[in-house]
């Protein structure tokens, strides 16, 4: 027997409605229901999260196919963003190193050892340009400090940087997508392009770079992290994997020569670069601050 959608009022004589397409049948119930609902639509395995996937792991793909306007067989690109930024947020941390294994430097003083051991690696939670003005606005503030940092454990001090950079990364990185388009849309402003295509180019390249992260992460939890300090498996990733990536990317959803591509995909690297100082800074910053 019919029945009215309760979403628009349409007759509903099967399982979905003709008019707006909402699924027929009570949808108020137990909380498990609503879970499911949940679960069901950002993790199901159907053809066209897998589709999407596959997409993702080829460099400019998924952005080429979703301004050519093939759009219904993929994952909306936010949906993309939102389910990568989960994974990465729920399981990727920040490894702290241990301290015994480096020499560990805040500008130029070696904290918790009275000279530097010369077969240790070496790790700059903060160094100044004393040309910069950053540098003549930081050390005011942090001279008063310094003392005491030299004194205290460097491993204490390394405990705090990275779990405040577990605190401060996730929120920050939100902010990188609409910075990147904006760059990409400076970088190619005489391409036939839209502010909202760069968007959707930067949202599929963060969250490419989540899952290589969270690969990173299943990697250090297998066998790497055994063998080689966690943080290492990260900055390979970030330094080899990604450059090579978005300059693919950039080539195949610009068109652009390789030589001009590699040179613009140089100043997206610096951008990045530039913004994540800042991070860094405000990082260290908040750790001194609560000592």
């Amino acid at each position: 027997m019919p029945t009215k959608c309760p979403n628009c009022g349409e007759s509903v004589t099967q399982n979905f409605c003709p008019g707006c397409g909402q699924a027929a049948g009570d949808r108020r119930g137990p909380l498990f229901g609503l879970l499911g609902d949940f679960f069901s639509e950002f993790f199901s395995i159907d053809g066209r999260r897998l589709r999407t996937a596959v997409m993702l792991w080829r460099p400019g793909r998924l952005t080429q196919l979703y301004l050519e306007g093939k759009r219904a067989s993929y994952v909306p690109p936010v949906r993309v963003y939102f389910v990568a930024s989960l994974l990465f947020f729920f399981l990727v941390g920040f490894p702290v190193p241990k301290a015994e294994k480096f020499n560990v430097w805040v500008d130029d003083i070696v904290i918790g050892r009275d000279e530097p051991d010369p077969e240790l690696g070496n790790i700059q939670l903060l160094g100044l340009d004393r040309s910069s003005p950053v540098s003549r606005w930081v050390e005011p503030y942090l001279a008063p400090k310094l003392e005491k940092l030299q004194a205290m454990s460097a491993q204490d001090l390394l405990d705090g940087f990275f779990f405040g950079l577990e605190r401060t990364v996730p929120t920050t990185l939100i902010f990188f997508v609409p910075l990147l388009a904006l760059a990409l849309k400076l970088l190619y402003i005489r391409r036939p392009f839209f502010y909202v295509d760069h968007l959707v180019f930067a949202l599929h390249f963060q969250s490419f770079m989540f899952m290589v992260f969270v690969l990173a992460w299943l990697a250090n939890l297998v066998w790497l992290g055994r063998h080689f300090p966690g943080i290492f498996t990260y900055a390979g990733a970030f330094y080899l994997i990604l450059p090579v990536y978005i300059i693919v990317a950039m080539r195949r959803v610009y068109g652009q020569s390789w030589i001009l591509t590699i040179a613009k995909a140089g100043l997206l690297g610096i951008l990045y670069m530039l913004l994540i100082q800042p991070i860094l800074l405000v990082t260290f910053f908040l750790v001194i601050r609560a000592m």
